[in-house]
């Protein structure tokens, strides 16, 4: 019998993992939403990740683990989980460090963390990428600063280093995941000659 794994992913804003999402789920591999009260416009990429509430439906919510972040709240609901796990060997999800306890003590060896870490400098050209405005780039740095974002690694399974091109972390991720396949004899030294 084939166990499901929900692969959480966590890292600073910049880092990829919003985007090592998105492009795992054009591909077809399970995102399980995260609810926020924390104003997303609709064509950017958190904002198709995430589910917004009002602060009040938020409140009366009952979920499974919630945290907050720079003033906003996030939810995560354990039917949602629980239901994906059922149906998907490989689920993904969005958190921060705050809620590994409580994912750790719930699904035990089915939860593999995975950090994505990216240098001050990549995070500042990305954020700059997607005009955020510089005023709002410092106070994003000053949080990861103050709040020690940078160590999410010490709790994680796995940490990807994403300074490169997204398409070298997401092979790293599928590699995590088992996605990927060590190539034949044949195959091998096709794929290493010029």
């Amino acid at each position: 019998m084939k166990t499901s794994t929900l692969y959480a992913l966590m890292g600073p804003r910049g880092a990829g993992a919003t985007t090592m999402i998105k492009m795992a789920t054009e591909m077809g591999i399970n995102y399980i939403p995260v609810y926020t009260t924390e104003w997303l416009h609709a064509r950017s990429r958190r904002g198709i990740l995430l589910k917004r509430m009002e602060q009040e439906e938020f409140n009366q919510q009952r979920f499974f683990a919630q945290t907050g972040w720079r003033g906003f709240q996030y939810g995560w609901y354990k039917q949602d989980i629980l239901e994906a796990m059922a149906a998907y060997r490989c689920n993904l999800i969005l958190i921060n460090e705050a809620v590994i306890p409580t994912f750790r003590n719930f699904l035990r060896r089915n939860l593999v963390v995975v950090n994505i870490m990216a240098d001050y400098t990549t995070l500042i050209e990305r954020m700059g990428a997607d005009k955020v405005p510089p005023e709002r780039i410092q106070e994003e740095l000053k949080y990861i600063e103050e709040n020690k974002v940078l160590d999410g690694w010490k709790q994680a399974d796995f940490v990807i280093k994403n300074m490169g091109t997204k398409e070298a972390a997401f092979q790293q991720l599928l590699a995590i995941m088992g996605l990927t396949k060590p190539l034949a004899g044949e195959e091998l030294k096709e794929q290493l000659s010029i």
